[in-house]
């Protein structure tokens, strides 16, 4: 009976043992599938970090060139404005010193040999800046002269 009784426990003893191996078997295959699984994750991730490095590089330094661009046309547009911004200088003359700035009008009319009135004669005395322009208009009884 004793025997018997050994040779079970050294049985168990065996399936014991065996199934202790067989779990450290398990683990280990689970501890390599996981550090697996954690490296593709890390190998993963970096390249993502490195894909988006690289976009955040791209947009900046189109940022950069499209700030170059609008700086240069800036540059540009200022050169143009300061050549085409020569005013013509007026001279002043001595109509603009004996007539006040802005306009001014003088009406006379003109007599045949019979003293009838012909025509009227406006002239318009123009000043800007000190310099005066005159326009003259004749009117009759069978057309307008326009200044």
């Amino acid at each position: 009976m004793y025997n018997s009784s050994n040779e079970t426990y050294n049985n168990e003893k065996q399936k014991n043992i065996l199934s202790k191996g067989n779990i450290h078997k398990r683990l280990n295959k689970i501890e390599e599938t996981t550090k697996t699984s954690n490296d593709k994750l890390i190998e993963s991730n970096t390249q993502l970090k490195n894909q988006t490095k690289d976009l955040i590089e791209g947009n900046n330094q189109q940022k950069l060139d499209n700030d170059k661009k609008l700086l240069l046309s800036q540059q540009s547009i200022n050169n143009t404005t300061n050549q085409d911004a020569t005013k013509p200088v007026i001279v002043p003359n001595s109509l603009g010193e004996e007539y006040p700035e802005g306009v001014s009008q003088e009406s006379f009319t003109q007599n045949d040999e019979n003293g009838l009135m012909k025509a009227i004669i406006t002239r318009r005395v123009v000043v800007i800046e000190g310099r005066g322009d005159v326009y003259v208009r004749t009117q009759n009884y069978k057309c307008y002269n326009v200044f």
